[in-house]
């Protein structure tokens, strides 16, 4: 599309002239700016305009109807550009299932289909807590369907309305663990592209969980007609993608920054009247650092915002591992509260239980070799206090956590002068 201001010829993505940032004209572009998005249900998207809903929901569905024979459906969750979800029973694997409808004039089309079906191969294959797992693409009844895990909780965004900002020690974690779901995604080659609050979980425990990756980009086909269909929002994109430039992890990384940027100060680092005016702010000017708006908030922390932010993507931090490296330097021992969570019950196969017992009796062992009294009389040893702290499992298996540090404990206090305490007491 050609630029009103200097004649410049962008491609067909773009939202902001690429040589002088004037913001190009709504009707061309391919993200709809103009829409914002409200929260439905459980976090669910919604996008409205002046606080009216703009997508044409699918016909509603009666509640308790079984689609394709085996999903129960429980309660509408939300309406979104892609359609509406619900909160379903898989009554074949007895689970609790999110369904999300594929709106119909986009179930219809097969190019968005057969991108539907390439991202969501490639999504299933990120497997890490802190991502909402996506089932399947399935098709009954005259409906096409994604199923994905159920979560009980809220977004990111319902959270920012109740406590309007998050005390440095939350938002960190919070953000660290997007960091560690956006580290398993991005090794997979999976790059999320539209990061926002309302596209993060919250549970009870305050476990983050990010959802729908790699969905946004396949809702989008050039040239199609964008009413209602919003498949991005100007407030969190980065400034390649807002001139329609090609995507890396470090876009997810510049997103992720805004979010901790309004996590921590309340407010968006590039708030304008107008979606537009935020986009060209973000290819324009630099952020203003969190520090200078709060100085109550910790300069390291502002530093890692202000790194994320970086407008030119070779000057931020190069991958998620690396901002998460940032964010547990300033954590501290705090960064492994961010990973204490009780594993969900699961059927394993019976050598993992054995190996299990294996690493537990191994470890026991030693240390009541170690400790056992020695041939040779010493001196009474004076009372010890001994913390056993969580370890981290890193097989990628539940079954291994929480299993050692009993143990230990058992171990340790096998010397009489020893007392051993687990984290919680």
């Amino acid at each position: 599309m050609v630029c009103p201001q200097c004649n410049y010829t962008n491609s067909d993505e773009s939202v902001a002239c690429v040589k002088c940032a004037t913001p190009l004209p709504a009707s061309d572009h391919t993200l709809a700016p103009e829409h914002t998005l409200a929260t439905g249900g459980q976090g669910w998207s919604v996008p409205v305009v002046d606080g009216i809903i703009t997508a044409d929901p699918p016909k509603a569905l009666e509640l308790g109807a079984l689609i394709g024979g085996r999903y129960e459906l429980i309660s509408l969750l939300g309406q979104g550009g892609m359609g509406a979800v619900y909160k379903a029973r898989d009554t074949e694997l007895d689970r609790l299932v999110a369904l999300k409808i594929i709106r119909p004039d986009l179930a219809a089309n097969p190019e968005i289909l057969r991108r539907f079906k390439q991202e969501l191969i490639l999504a299933r294959q990120i497997t890490h807590k802190n991502v909402i797992r996506i089932f399947d693409l399935g098709q009954a009844d005259g409906i096409r369907f994604i199923t994905m895990e159920y979560l009980e909780g809220q977004d990111l965004r319902a959270v920012l309305r109740e406590k309007g900002k998050l005390t440095p020690q939350e938002a960190s974690l919070v953000i660290l663990q997007i960091c560690r779901a956006l580290e398993a995604a991005h090794g997979e080659g999976v790059v999320h592209r539209d990061l926002k609050p309302q596209n993060i979980m919250m549970d009870a425990k305050g476990r983050a969980y990010v959802m729908d990756f790699g969905i946004a980009r396949s809702a989008y086909l050039p040239g199609m007609t964008q009413t209602g269909a919003l498949v991005g929002t100007p407030e969190y994109m980065s400034p390649e993608q807002a001139k329609g430039e090609k995507l890396d992890e470090r876009s997810d990384l510049f997103s992720l920054g805004v979010i901790f940027y309004e996590l921590l100060v309340g407010q968006s680092p590039y708030y304008s009247d107008t979606p537009l005016a935020t986009l060209w702010k973000r290819i324009q000017e630099k952020a203003k650092p969190p520090y200078a708006v709060d100085p109550s908030i910790p300069k390291p922390l502002s530093d890692i915002i202000e790194k994320a932010l970086e407008i030119d993507p070779a000057n931020r931090f190069a991958t998620a591992n690396e901002f998460a490296g940032q964010l547990e330097l300033w954590l501290g021992p705090s960064a492994a509260s961010s990973t204490i969570f009780l594993p969900a019950p699961r059927t394993t196969t019976y050598w993992k239980w054995g190996a299990a017992a294996l690493a537990i009796l191994l470890v026991g062992s030693a240390i009541a070799y170690l400790l056992k009294t020695p041939t040779k009389p010493h001196a009474i040893h004076a009372p010890v206090s001994v913390l056993v702290a969580d370890f981290t499992n890193h097989t990628g298996d539940p079954i291994f956590d929480q299993t050692l540090e009993p143990m230990f404990n058992v171990a340790l206090e096998g010397a009489s002068f020893i007392n051993a305490f687990n984290r919680g007491s």
